[in-house]
């Protein structure tokens, strides 16, 4: 794919018609859709327009066959963990209880658009936004969201990178300048997470 960036493929001959995707295409979201687990490492950049250097943060990243996503910040000095579905958010930070993030927040709302986007719910997805693809190799593949004119979304734009059935790279941008870059690696698919896991990465209050 080259150098090509996501502002790039904002253009008529990349856009995507869900209704009449090519065969590689078709065959491409059938794979990531039925990926069940997923558990990964990751690194996020969170770019400001009044900082010149990123923020970065550290930890690991779980989804699980019920759609669930679990965001696990490992820095000891920021440590976190997020759980969100979609009508749902939860956290707890160290040995805290678990607290819900309340549905009127931006952060709830930002977040509750996760469980969708990995689980390639491109139907839904349509309802607010363009899609845009690029799939010039044999496994390599980038994908672009664009915010349709008449939605209301908290992110204008949503930029995927991967190849084969793995997602490499999430840019969640806000405005030129605000965007979040998370960087998946170690990307593994589990047959399942156990009771330990459930109860560390996917709690409930």
């Amino acid at each position: 794919m080259g150098a090509m960036t996501y502002d790039e493929l904002v253009a008529p001959e990349y856009q995507l018609d869900l209704q009449q995707l090519e065969p590689k295409w078709h065959e491409l979201f059938e794979r990531l859709r039925g990926v069940e687990n997923i558990q990964a490492k990751f690194v996020e950049q969170r770019f400001f327009r009044f900082r010149q250097a990123p923020k970065s943060y550290v930890g690991e990243f779980r989804k699980s066959a019920d759609g669930a996503v679990s965001l696990a910040y490992t820095d000891p000095r920021k440590a976190m963990v997020v759980h969100v579905g979609e009508s749902y958010a939860y956290y707890r930070k160290d040995d805290e209880d678990v607290a819900a993030i309340p549905n009127m927040s931006s952060q709830r709302e930002s977040l509750g658009l996760f469980p969708v986007l990995v689980g390639m719910r491109f139907e839904v997805l349509a309802q607010l936004y363009d899609l845009y693809g690029n799939y010039d190799t044999e496994d390599g593949w980038m994908l672009v969201l664009q915010q349709k004119d008449e939605a209301e979304v908290d992110y204008r734009r949503i930029g995927l990178t991967g190849t084969a059935r793995t997602v490499l790279e999430i840019e969640l941008q806000k405005s030129p300048k605000q965007r979040i870059q998370i960087s998946l690696s170690e990307v593994e698919f589990p047959a399942g997470f156990d009771d330990q896991e459930r109860s560390l990465y996917f709690f409930k209050p």
